[in-house]
């Protein structure tokens, strides 16, 4: 994962599949994060779970994700180099993410405070919910 690359498509939905398995009693819906990161991790887990509902499509400088993830590591291994290789291996895929899934994306503003991007993601998916 230093180099920016994905986890393979079948690591992930088998981490999915065995939370829904061990939750299947209370699970509703879900919320997957980072994900799709490309089409065919998306069509991948729409074979495998059903229709994507919605996709939440942060947008948000480069500069601004290297500033954060720098002041607030995810990974043991976040460096610039590292955050650099990810965010170019992000641009890559996440464009025709967007593209295959069209009006299922609603795009959110991640430049703005950490609250307005949570009222935006609450307000899109509880729009989701009441429909």
């Amino acid at each position: 994962m230093a180099d920016g690359q994905l986890v393979a498509k079948e690591v992930v939905l088998d981490i999915i599949e065995d939370y829904l398995v061990k939750h299947a009693d209370n699970v509703k819906g879900f919320l997957v994060v980072g994900y799709p990161r490309d089409v065919p991790q998306g069509e991948a887990f729409e074979a495998k779970f059903g229709s994507v509902k919605l996709i939440l499509y942060y947008h948000c400088l480069d500069a601004t994700r290297k500033a954060r993830l720098l002041a607030s590591p995810i990974h043991p291994d976040d460096n610039e180099e590292t955050i650099n290789k990810r965010l170019a291996a992000y641009h890559a895929h996440s464009a025709e993410v967007v593209k295959h899934y069209g009006a299922k994306c609603t795009h959110i503003d991640a430049n703005l405070d950490q609250e307005a991007v949570f009222a935006a993601s609450k307000a899109a998916i509880d729009k989701l919910l009441a429909a």
